[in-house]
């Protein structure tokens, strides 16, 4: 597999108006996965990933009265694209070759009165364009998102705060064209769904913010934040399986024309689910002493399909990592561990979802001898620990994820003075 990332951006304060505070960035990233079988005809399959995109946005900041206000607007672009060829014909029924358009614009006030209340308000057109070889069909929609916030500060380094914001989440191409086959023995089939709307979420979120400084040395800081939140979204995408009347189940396991257990479905495809909702609570914190840190950040979040009240198989499990750092040599090196703590699964749709809990612990190191040149080094899975994580999709069709892992990187950026 290559994986490239290619970034420009342009950023540029006005000395002369604070109207200006423009930012510009220019993106590309390509992945090419290539697999060659093992075997005399050494059949290759290859599927490149291409995502290109922009985006360009203004702060201009005035008073309007005797209130400090931010206006913040622009603009933004990207185009998926996937190309598939495989040698046995297999690879373009499971990921079809094809492009997703999606752009918008947005426009956002914050309003700031003394230093007690922030509200800030705004709002998001998106558009996106999806077409592949897969079918002749052009899935297309638009929609415009409002969002509101208010924030209060009785305390100096204490915030609470509400959210209400809507979204729009355009189908992928995996989604809407996936078709075929699945391989044997587990051989169900694949339908697609190129008719797949968007999904369209309206969520409610209150918090508590928290931010301090010289906490327990001097230097050091105190940042958390815990959020409560609800989201009710219309046409969520959600996989299911199909048992089709007249259509034989796949054989799992059998003997020449007798089959001794079959899957409970016979086809699988994306399709909407008219309501549903996401809850839950988020919790992300740190304490920073300039020579070490920790942080925490978990999610434990729940998800229903409201029109029967079955669980939604594509919320992941909870989960909770823990950080640990340290700096030397001036803060040019960094070192130190993560801990992932991944809770069982078991609130879904059917048993073979299921998945169980496990812990994979990590290590990390990275040195900056400038500013333009950085290198990294870590080891995933540590102690090499054999689990398989949660996919939505039955364990018997997941891979075991990857035990000991170790990866070296170097990032050097181009024309940046020092």
């Amino acid at each position: 597999m290559r994986n490239a990332t290619y970034r420009l951006g342009y950023s540029f304060v006005s000395p002369d108006t604070p109207l200006i505070d423009l930012n510009f960035n220019l993106y590309r990233n390509e992945t090419d996965y290539t697999q060659i079988d093992q075997n005399p005809a050494a059949a290759r399959r290859d599927v490149e990933v291409a995502t290109t995109g922009f985006d360009l946005y203004n702060a201009s900041r005035f008073d309007l009265g005797i209130v400090p206000t931010t206006l913040t607007y622009g603009v933004d672009y990207f185009r998926d694209e996937v190309e598939t060829h495989d040698d046995v014909g297999s690879t373009e029924l499971f990921t079809p070759s094809g492009t997703r358009e999606v752009y918008g614009g947005f426009v956002q006030a914050r309003f700031e009165y003394d230093t007690w209340l922030e509200v800030i308000g705004g709002g998001r057109f998106d558009h996106f364009d999806l077409t592949s070889t897969a079918t002749t069909e052009e899935n297309t929609g638009d929609r415009f998102s409002p969002k509101l916030s208010v924030g209060v500060t009785p305390i100096q380094g204490f915030q609470i705060y509400g959210t209400y914001a809507e979204g729009l989440r355009s189908p992928t191409l995996n989604e809407a064209v996936v078709s075929g086959l699945h391989p044997a023995p587990a051989a169900f089939e694949l339908l697609p769904n190129a008719g797949l709307s968007p999904e369209v979420g309206h969520t409610l979120e209150a918090g508590v913010n928290l931010s301090y400084d010289n906490v327990l040395v001097g230097g050091d800081g105190l940042r958390a934040k815990l959020a409560v939140f609800r989201n009710d979204v219309d046409d969520y995408i959600e996989y299911a399986t199909l048992d089709r009347p007249g259509v034989a189940n796949p054989c799992l396991a059998g003997r020449g024309p007798i089959c001794f257990a079959r899957l409970p479905y016979d086809a699988l495809q994306y399709q909407n689910i008219d309501k549903a909702r996401l809850e839950g609570v988020e919790l992300e914190a740190s304490y920073d002493w300039r020579w070490g840190y920790v942080g925490l950040a978990g999610a434990i979040i729940d998800g229903e399909n409201r029109r029967n009240g079955d669980p939604l198989n594509s919320v992941y499990p909870d989960k909770l990592t823990t950080t640990l750092g340290f700096r030397a040599l001036n803060e040019r090196l960094t070192f130190g561990g993560r801990w992932h703590a991944v809770a069982a699964k078991d609130d879904v749709t059917d048993p073979t979802l299921a998945s169980d809990r496990y812990d994979v612990f990590d290590l990390f190191v990275a040195y900056e001898p400038n500013e333009n040149t950085r290198f990294d080094a870590s080891i995933r899975n540590l102690f090499d620990r054999q689990y398989q994580a949660y996919s939505g999709f039955p364990a018997s069709e997941t891979d075991p994820a990857p035990g000991f892992e170790a990866m070296f990187g170097v990032s050097i950026k181009f024309g940046v003075d020092n």
